[in-house]
């Protein structure tokens, strides 16, 4: 059977270093009273500023490049991933990227901030509300992974210059004083006084967590699973009833969003039963190679490939590959099954070539079996024999 690195074009793009992160600084200019303005100009409203802040608002993949300071994000790559994001409907999606390729970036940490900057009149996630009526819950495997997530989020809105100048309205001055809670677990920004507010506007969580009496626009689901569940079937049945059950928080189970991330870690793990048997997900699913090339040059090169399935074996299909059939995790292989028609009482299969090499074994005549030719001991000399048979005579063999 053909490798997988064999099916690597000899053409494939050279390894390509990431570039370094930057933010619009030459274009864009913040004043010392805090103040933006276009680079060349005295006009804190000119044109480019007005078309940038417009573009984030509709774009998120130029939202996390531009604003965000991303730019590791690719656009052969990324903005694909970010468009199917973007559409709604439809409102569960279940997005299967190979690791290491900023899932977890996107949706994690660049999905929520976008979301609420969303004005009410353009609000490209939900049409007529503002992006700061948003309550989303962030589960991963651990509360540590979500607290991780949830803190560069408060980061950006208390440090990121552009995004506080741009959108005054969705960040606190001080919002460790302002806001009823900024901790590393969960947030709340500005909101309408009108608006309830029992929910925060994001809060993180892991696995199995207690949350009583919440209600969410969004759940964003993110690796829910890694290798501990991979080794314990109970931690993997944790996983998927945590899934299950975290949907009855969505505030309209019509309408309320849910975004699940992740990488396979078996081959009947999470998101194999989601594919499978959730017709109401709709999935998004990357192979780190496809079409002989490797989708993400930036990041990996032909011999960081190699290596990494050399020394990850059977895993490798999963975490990179997203195939949980490969044929070295499974008992046997997906292209022995046969597949026939039960016609009345009598079952049609597809002919098969391998059906002549059973047959053929099936009809041939067994081996006949040779009688057992007897053991005789071996003697030394024909002295040796005399002595034997003395002893047999005499009574004085044993």
């Amino acid at each position: 059977m053909m490798d997988i690195l064999d099916t690597l074009s000899k053409e494939s793009p050279q390894y390509i270093p990431p570039p370094p992160k930057q933010l619009l600084d030459r274009e864009l200019v913040i004043q010392k009273n805090g103040e933006p303005r276009q680079a060349g100009t005295t006009d804190p409203n000119g044109r480019l500023l007005k078309l940038v802040k417009k573009k984030a608002e509709t774009d998120l993949h130029f939202f996390c490049k531009a604003i965000l300071g991303l730019t590791r994000l690719t656009n052969h790559l990324h903005r694909e991933v970010c468009e199917f994001i973007q559409k709604i409907p439809p409102y569960r999606k279940l997005i299967m990227l190979p690791r290491d390729t900023f899932k977890s970036t996107i949706v994690s940490k660049g999905l929520p901030i976008h979301k609420f900057i969303q004005p009410k009149e353009s609000n490209v996630y939900w049409p007529g509300h503002n992006g700061l009526e948003c309550k989303i819950l962030l589960s991963c495997e651990t509360e540590h992974h979500a607290s991780k997530h949830i803190q560069w989020i408060q980061q950006h809105f208390e440090r990121n210059a552009l995004l506080r100048v741009l959108w005054p309205d969705k960040c606190w001055d001080a919002p460790r004083r302002q806001a009823r809670k900024w901790n590393s677990s969960m947030f709340f920004l500005p909101r309408d006084l009108s608006f309830e507010q029992s929910d925060p506007t994001m809060q993180g969580i892991g696995v199995g967590g207690a949350i009583t009496g919440g209600h969410f626009t969004d759940l964003i689901n993110d690796d829910l699973i890694s290798l501990e569940a991979r080794g314990s079937e109970s931690v993997m049945e944790t996983a998927k009833e945590w899934q299950r059950v975290s949907r009855p928080m969505m505030e309209d189970l019509d309408i309320s969003q849910e975004f699940t991330v992740g990488t396979h870690w078996a081959t009947n793990d999470l998101y194999a039963e989601m594919i499978e048997n959730d017709p109401t997900v709709s999935v998004y699913k990357r192979s780190l190679i496809e079409n002989g090339k490797i989708i993400f040059p930036e990041e990996f090169s032909k011999q960081a490939v190699h290596n990494l399935k050399e020394s990850l074996g059977p895993l490798f299909s999963l975490l990179y590959l997203n195939n949980p059939r490969d044929a070295g995790l499974t008992d046997f292989r997906e292209s022995d099954l046969r597949f026939y028609e039960e016609v009345g009482n009598d079952f049609i299969f597809e002919d098969d070539e391998r059906d002549q090499s059973m047959v053929a074994l099936m009809m041939a005549e067994p081996e006949k079996e040779e009688p057992k030719k007897p053991e005789y001991k071996q003697y030394a000399s024909w002295a040796d024999i005399e002595f034997k048979r003395d002893a047999w005579i005499t009574g004085k063999f044993c």
